[in-house]
Order: C-alpha cells, then sequence, then structure tokens
C-alpha cells in the first residue's frame, strides 16, 4: 500500500528528511512475552546527527487519566447492561465494549512499562538518549515552519508535503523495556 509523507527540510543548507522515518512495525517486547506497540514521534539526535523516530512515552499523570477515563466509560456501560433499558438497546455497539477493554488493557500495561523503566526516551536509529522532539503539525499545502532550528546550521526547519507515494517493506523491530533495540522478525509489507 502507497502512503504520502511529509517532507522536513533546512531553509539554510540542502538538509531534508521525510515524515517515513515514523513508518514501520516496531513494538516493546515484555518481559511476559508479549507485544506493545511501540508509540513514538519525529525527534533530533544528536549522536545521529539527524531527524529520526524516538520514542514517544506518555506520562504517567496522562495514562492515569485515560485509564479512569476507559473505567468510568466501562462501568457506564455495565450499569446500562443490567437495566432493562438496555434490553432495549440490543443495538449498543458490542465492539465499542470490546475496544474499550483492550484499550484499557493496552493503558495499564503501558504503565507498568513506565513504571519498571528508569531511561529517558530513545532515538530508534541508535539508542541514543540524547534526543529532541520535533512537533510536526498537520501540514495543508503550505509549508509550515517548526519549532526547531537546525543544530549546527542555524536555519530553520519548515516541514511540507510531498506529492511522491511510497511503497516500502518493513521488518518488525522489536524492544526491550528500556527502549534498546533486542531484535528483528521477518519482513512485512505495508
Amino acid at each position: 500500500m502507497s502512503q504520502p509523507f511529509d517532507e522536513v527540510y533546512c531553509d539554510r543548507c540542502e538538509y531534508r528528511r521525510g515524515s517515513f522515518v515514523l513508518w514501520g512495525r516496531l513494538s516493546y517486547m515484555l518481559p511476559s512475552g508479549k507485544q506493545l506497540h511501540l508509540n513514538r514521534r519525529l525527534g533530533w539526535c544528536h549522536t545521529c546527527k539527524e531527524i529520526v523516530a524516538m520514542e514517544d512515552i506518555a506520562t504517567e499523570a496522562l495514562l492515569q487519566v485515560s485509564i479512569d477515563d476507559c473505567t468510568v466509560r466501562l462501568e457506564a456501560i455495565s450499569r446500562l447492561k443490567n437495566g432493562r433499558l438496555f434490553k432495549r438497546l440490543l443495538s449498543y455497539d458490542r465492539t465499542e465494549i470490546i475496544d474499550l477493554e483492550e484499550n484499557l488493557s493496552d493503558l495499564c500495561e503501558r504503565l507498568a512499562l513506565l513504571r519498571q523503566r528508569s531511561s529517558l526516551e530513545r532515538c530508534l536509529s541508535c539508542g541514543s538518549t540524547e534526543v529532541v522532539p520535533i512537533s510536526l503539525p498537520a501540514v495543508d499545502r503550505e509549508p509550515v515552519q517548526l519549532d526547531f532550528s537546525h543544530p549546527g546550521c542555524g536555519g530553520n526547519f519548515w516541514a511540507a508535503n510531498n506529492p511522491t507515494w511510497l511503497n516500502m517493506r518493513f521488518e518488525e523491530k522489536y524492544y526491550n523495556v528500556e527502549g534498546e533495540h533486542i531484535g528483528r522478525e521477518q519482513t512485512l509489507e505495508a
């Protein structure tokens, strides 16, 4: 499947990098053997001297708020199920309940992972913790200046839509709870 991408470029030098660095199948391999999707965002790695994919780890407070929200919604649905009104509303979407339960499980696993972790967010290319997040806003037709200057060059980074659509193959990459790369699996087509 082909996908469009945004391109980040410097207005002072020839540096360019596509947002496709965020693409791929990346997972944490938990000590239990279970896999957990690895969230990522654009960042600047001072070791790679490059725009890279870096871990995007939610804070404990944000995870707890999301857990509480899911719990409240599931409890409300449970109260409805026990009432006569629910029998009339059997059209209630069972997939929403399943999605909420899966989301709650995922959030609890992320909170447990965060509590086990001692390192900062890492570059997913080299493993360095010397990374700075870069916010990539939605890009429409006109280029958008980013709130980040090109280290060393001092130019401004801009983001623009690239009209090219890419079709790429990805390997599943696994990381431990500290965000360190621990292995790969078969090649998968995106």
